[in-house]
């Protein structure tokens, strides 16, 4: 999988307002997201992996320290949640 296009960038005040929904890898980035949030912003602040909840973990693992199978384990749980979002955007109803 190539990801080197790929930038990451700061979360912004706008973006509360600008997105529906921001997900968190870890415990650490939620208190994080929810102490920058403006007062009135409309988006929902969760876990990623509370889309996946069969994995019974709510935070991603660092995967550095499970080599490659690390790696791919945490790519599985991503796609999952991936998946699984795409779901629950696909059943509710378009404005």
């Amino acid at each position: 999988m190539d990801i080197s296009g790929e930038r990451a960038r700061i979360v912004t005040a706008e973006d509360f307002t600008r997105f529906e929904r921001i997900y968190a890898m870890d415990r650490s980035n939620l208190a994080d997201l929810r102490e920058r949030m403006p007062v009135g912003a409309s988006a929902r602040i969760d876990l990623l992996m509370s889309l996946a909840p069969d994995y019974g973990i709510d935070e991603v693992p660092d995967p550095y320290y499970g080599g490659e199978e690390g790696f791919r384990r945490v790519l599985d749980m991503l796609e999952t949640a991936a998946d699984r979002l795409i779901e629950e955007l696909g059943a509710r109803p378009r404005p």
